[in-house]
């Protein structure tokens, strides 16, 4: 059974994973996907790097004309003969579902992929409000699923639920290229015998990127003779306390890169360079950067939640720590500069990356569950 998917997404990024696994869906489905935020000159412009399976693009610039937009995204879905429409916890996801909604018979799915005790009262009003307006909810983990806060839970208490864990593009990440990884490394002056820490993700709070950097203040300074650097990969309302924390101690001054965002291919190629990935998040859905780096072999410090005790398993390679506690944090950079580090079980994680989260299964599992959805009465 073949279904037309219509993704509804915010914008379109480079790094966007939602607009990935929609390229990769169409490979075999008719997907189509809308931009709510982008002219649909801004949208086709980037699109074809990033969605070339994709049938059609169409970009509404919701912002700048809402009711030419609203009025559109009702005329597209009633020509487009959607069996799926794939929205997200976002308001855009609130926006369209309610505009969508019984227009048709098209099946409205919904994905989560946060814990919902990370976000505002206003983001989880708006979730909830989308979650009256879907036909099936996917999350990217149990314990994502099990945040849904009670309220939000009498939404969605007859509706079909499911978990599916994100993917990972394992032929994507052993393709790349290796020259940007040696033009980053000249651009920001990272020497072949220094030990590399970084963060990859969103410079946001609920990331912690300020523990991960005075957790470096304090190993540095035990550490000084060690040729060391902490890198940012990506960006976010936190870079600017990070740039002022560096400032403030100026020993981090040459120490610490902000690289900023970068592509996705870009970024794997990178990771190749990271002695050690840390990742202090005070909260998860499931970290896609987590699960790029350990399918890559790189050293992993990991935050002691709930949802990477659900998807990690346990190994003497992975250091957790308390992301409430720099100390702990720096503990870990000591333990990981000192240990040498076992190839069997650096082995053993690789493969157990590749073969449980490959972006194919996740593919495989949306697609099965569209079905199952289009199928319910």
């Amino acid at each position: 059974m073949n279904v037309k998917i219509l993704h509804v997404i915010n914008n379109f990024s480079l790094t966007s994973i939602p607009v990935e696994m929609a390229n990769l869906m169409g490979k075999t489905e008719h997907v189509d996907i809308m931009s709510l935020y982008d002219s649909n000159v801004s949208a086709n412009k980037i699109a074809h790097q990033i969605a070339p399976n994709c049938k059609k693009i169409i970009g509404y610039d919701f912002r700048n004309h809402p009711i030419k937009a609203r009025n559109k995204i009702k005329n597209d879905i009633s020509v487009g003969e959607y069996d799926i429409i794939q929205v997200h916890h976002t308001i855009s996801g609130a926006i369209a579902s309610s505009l969508m909604y019984k227009k048709s018979n098209t099946k409205i799915v919904i994905t989560v992929h946060g814990n919902y005790d990370s976000y505002t009262i206003k983001q989880n009003l708006i979730t909830g409000y989308t979650f009256l307006h879907c036909d099936g909810i996917i999350a990217n983990s149990k314990t994502t699923l099990d945040s849904i806060w009670n309220w939000q839970k009498r939404f969605i208490n007859r509706k079909y639920k499911k978990t599916i864990y994100n993917g990972i593009n394992v032929n994507r990440i052993q393709a790349a290229p290796s020259e940007p990884c040696d033009l980053l490394c000249n651009q920001y002056n990272i020497k072949d015998d220094e030990y590399i820490f970084a963060q990859v993700g969103r410079l946001e709070t609920v990331k912690n990127p300020l523990g991960t950097l005075r957790a470096f203040g304090l190993f540095v300074k035990k550490n000084s003779g060690l040729n060391t650097k902490l890198v940012f990969v990506g960006d976010g309302s936190q870079r600017r306390n990070i740039e002022e924390y560096i400032h403030e101690n100026e020993f981090l001054t040459n120490r610490v890169v902000l690289t900023g965002m970068l592509k996705r291919d870009d970024v794997y190629s990178f990771m190749r360079r990271i002695n050690t990935l840390v990742v202090p998040s005070m909260y998860e859905g499931f970290c896609n950067a987590l699960f790029e780096a350990m399918a890559m072999g790189v050293g992993l410090i990991v935050s002691d939640i709930p949802v990477f005790l659900e998807l990690i398993p346990e190994s003497d390679e992975i250091k957790r720590i308390i992301p409430s506690d720099p100390k702990t944090i720096a503990n870990a950079m000591q333990q990981v500069t000192k240990e040498n580090r076992n190839s069997d079980s650096r082995t053993k994680l690789m493969k157990f990356a590749r073969d449980k989260y490959d972006t194919s299964i996740c593919v495989q599992n949306y697609l099965n569950t569209y079905r199952h959805i289009c199928s319910m009465v």
